[in-house]
């Protein structure tokens, strides 16, 4: 681990430069190869190694490798793992590109290797109660993802798995894949729904009482959708309130058929099935009145 951290232009986080100091209690716990780990270093899983940066020493247990394949380096979702893993920049993962024997590694830091000995590193409570915290994020990602399942219509095995990792309190590198490709999914489904409700001759629409209100272009509202035709470019925003001012966050940018932002929620695909159930009752009453 002699390389320093990779930030190509990032502002580091960290408040350490080098590889070998990012495992000492700061979370870096994963390292990339374009060679098989197992293999060229004669190891397997479980085993406890040590990693050199010159006197420097670092004990180790080593977890599961995996092929990276190239699909995983364009995804976007994966990148943001990985630049939480590895504690370089994202941009470090595109250097791998078009290397078809790419191979990740996970790894247990334990301490630091000292005359034989495995000594603990000094901000080792921190980075416990950093792992716990971990631990409280997974689970909320894959709560969220069994939501997304769900409403996507997934089998009832695939919803089942996904409650075991929860229960497992994991997230595996398949779990990752399938996980971002349902985002996505859903993501595509609420574009679609608004540019339907962009192509009505309808500027405002609300629900009774007031609890959902959905808006075009123009106009204030809970969201705020923008659809270039010329360009094929759909933008969903969510407005926030700070400071007494409004101000709206993207939830999702799609052009196409390719989403380049993608933040969207299953509640955010409900209201959106709402609002067009609002605007079908709203012509049929017109219908009714003419």
């Amino acid at each position: 681990m002699v390389y320093p951290l990779k930030m190509h232009g990032e502002v580091n986080p960290l408040p350490v430069t080098t590889c070998i100091e990012a495992m000492r209690g700061h979370g870096r716990c994963h390292t990339t190869r374009r060679y098989e780990p197992y293999s060229a270093y004669g190891i397997k899983e479980g085993d406890i190694a040590i990693a050199y940066a010159g006197e420097q020493k670092v004990a180790l247990r080593v977890g599961k490798q995996y092929l990276i394949t190239q699909e995983m380096l364009s995804d976007t979702e994966y990148q943001k793992q990985w630049k939480g893993m590895e504690k370089h920049g994202a941009k470090e993962l595109q250097t791998f590109q078009g290397h078809r024997n790419t191979w990740g590694i996970h790894f247990e830091p334990l301490g630091d290797y000292i005359d034989g000995k495995i000594v603990p590193f000094p901000a080792m409570e921190k980075l416990e109660e950093k792992t716990a915290n971990t631990i409280v994020t997974d689970i909320q990602k894959l709560e969220e993802w069994r939501q997304t399942a769900q409403y996507l219509g997934k089998s009832e095995n695939y919803i089942n798995r996904i409650q075991e990792l929860i229960e497992g309190e994991s997230i595996t590198e398949k779990a990752t894949l399938a996980m971002s490709r349902d985002s996505e999914m859903l993501a595509k489904q609420v574009a679609s729904q608004w540019r339907e409700i962009l192509a009505l001759k309808s500027d405002y629409i609300e629900q009774q009482g007031g609890q959902l209100v959905f808006e075009r272009k123009g106009n204030e509202g809970k969201y705020r959708a923008t659809w270039k035709q010329t360009t094929d470019t759909l933008t969903l925003e969510s407005k926030t309130i700070t400071e007494g001012s409004i101000k709206y966050a993207h939830l999702l940018v799609q052009q196409g058929l390719e989403i380049t932002q993608n933040q969207v929620t299953v509640k955010d695909a409900k209201n959106v099935d709402l609002a067009l159930k609002v605007i079908a009752e709203s012509q049929k009453q017109r219908q009714e009145q003419r």
